[in-house]
């Protein structure tokens, strides 16, 4: 047997999902969200809610509010979405933000701390 199916981007892995779902159990602070392109959001919506997590309030809120903090989930590979792709999702129209700051680094995806401005 091989596997293709779980290397394979076609299928929209995330095979970094625990790992990042466990750091932001650690990392996210009351009232944070937290940004991430689909494919991957659904991946790790599974992963958040295995931990206990309320990953439809963290992943899936409507504006941006009074957040002061985002952690941003950056999937990396060719089929997936940059940093700047993810940044520019229509939920922070008017929000200032700091520059993103990486938190850690995993084999195939990026999570970075974004604070608003000043």
């Amino acid at each position: 047997a091989t596997r293709s199916v779980e290397e394979s981007e076609d299928t929209s892995t995330f095979r970094a999902g625990r790992e990042v779902a466990a750091l932001l159990e650690r990392e996210l602070r009351p009232g944070e969200k937290v940004l991430v392109a689909p494919p991957a959001d659904a991946i790790l919506e599974y992963w958040l809610l295995r931990r206990g997590l309320d990953a439809p309030a963290l992943l899936y809120w409507g504006e941006a509010g009074t957040t002061r903090r985002f952690l941003v989930v950056v999937k990396e590979g060719p089929r997936d979405y940059p940093l700047e792709h993810v940044l520019a999702d229509p939920r922070l129209a008017g929000v200032r933000l700091e520059p993103p700051r990486v938190l850690r680094r995993f084999d195939e995806a990026t999570v970075y701390e974004d604070a608003r401005a000043p």
